[in-house]
């Protein structure tokens, strides 16, 4: 089982400072931006790197003990449901392509019994 990258610090951003927890599993696809849990606001957030980097620090022992519980509990149900930016897109470009046969169950179409009253089209050409 690999082993878990986290780290906890705190995000001093003067009113809206928040104690912060980095997954290294979550990553954003662009090298510019990182996702950080904010435990005030209880969101797994997108944050550029170069604003947000200058203003993280790690945990002192006291904020350790005080938040380290709680940040881990609630990191673990917002990323439960957690969607990152541009994931279902991905899934998308690496889902195997449909095989011709696939293609052909998905256009069938059961033919509705009201279908049945129209005439047959018939080519007046022939004639």
């Amino acid at each position: 089982m690999a082993k878990q990258n986290i780290w906890m610090g705190f995000l001093e951003a003067g009113p809206k400072s928040s104690p912060v927890l980095r997954d290294d599993k979550l990553e954003t696809g662009n090298p510019k931006t990182i996702y950080l849990f904010n435990l005030n606001k209880g969101e797994i957030l997108e944050y550029s790197r170069a604003l947000v980097e200058p203003k993280l620090r790690d945990l002192t022992a006291a904020e350790q003990s005080k938040y380290a519980e709680e940040m881990q509990s609630r990191f673990g149900k917002a990323s439960a449901d957690f969607q990152p930016k541009g994931k279902n897109l991905n899934a998308i470009l690496r889902a195997k392509p449909m095989t011709v046969k696939e293609s052909k169950r998905s256009e069938e179409v059961p033919l509705d019994e009201d279908l049945e009253d129209f005439p047959a089209y018939e080519d007046e050409s022939e004639e």
